[in-house]
């Protein structure tokens, strides 16, 4: 069962969001809501000398993950998945 304060939260965290970006259309680019919120998207492979340097490898096993270092918000997904896949993961993230 979830916590139906917690969904409540996340929903109108999504709907802000939503309403925020001024999107017209239901096809949204994940990327394009990155940009605007200053979090850095990074593929396994262009992010793996950050994610060795953190000692988080074992999160490569994951479709995708996300970290705050510093104040900095980025987003990794496994560039290797299909590509709705890999929007699906970064919307997740986000």
């Amino acid at each position: 069962m979830y916590n139906s304060k917690t969904y409540d939260d996340i929903v109108y965290t999504a709907y802000k969001v939503l309403i925020r970006e001024t999107l017209k259309e239901l096809h949204i680019k994940v990327s394009d809501i990155c940009k605007s919120n200053n979090i850095l998207l990074c593929s396994y492979i262009n992010g793996y000398n950050i994610i060795k340097k953190l000692g988080i490898e074992a999160r490569l096993y994951n479709k995708g993950f996300s970290i705050l270092k510093g104040n900095e918000y980025i987003i990794f997904y496994d560039e290797r998945q299909d590509r709705k896949l890999i929007r699906f993961v970064i919307a997740h993230e986000l």
